[in-house]
């Protein structure tokens, strides 16, 4: 009986020592994009514009787009990539007519360019045109 009792005792003492153990984890840190205009593309209307009006604010269309981000961290940044017009403008976008493109802005008016390229990778910083969940192009 006493040996029983001693061998219990000893076992159950065992379970009882800690013991320093490392653990190694490793893993990707994954920010989920956003969602822009609830996945559907981007459709802006011109309707008819009058030739006279193309290089002036007279033929501007403004777009307010959704923007759902399930998380958020420091500054907005956009991509808008495809070919440029050239001569010096990185903001507007070329079309299927010679000599014809869109230029591309931030917020309301034509003050702040939305200049189309990778940028840093991300893009470029949107810092014009932002209201909570839209933004305004």
């Amino acid at each position: 009986m006493i040996r029983l009792s001693l061998f219990i005792s000893l076992l159950l003492t065992s379970v009882a020592v800690l013991a320093d153990v490392q653990i190694n984890i490793r893993g990707n840190v994954y920010i989920p994009p956003c969602t822009i205009n609830n996945g559907q593309n981007i459709v802006v209307d011109f309707g008819n514009i009058n030739p006279e009006h193309v290089d002036n604010s007279r033929g501007e269309v403004t777009k307010t787009i959704s923007i759902s981000c399930p998380y958020k961290s420091g500054s907005l940044w956009i991509k808008v990539t495809g070919n440029t017009m050239g001569g010096g403008q990185n903001n507007v976008l070329a079309t299927n007519i010679t000599h014809f493109g869109i230029a591309l802005y931030q917020g309301k008016g034509m003050s702040t360019p939305l200049t189309l390229g990778n940028g840093s990778g991300n893009g470029y910083r949107v810092t014009a045109g932002l209201d909570t969940a839209r933004s305004t192009f």
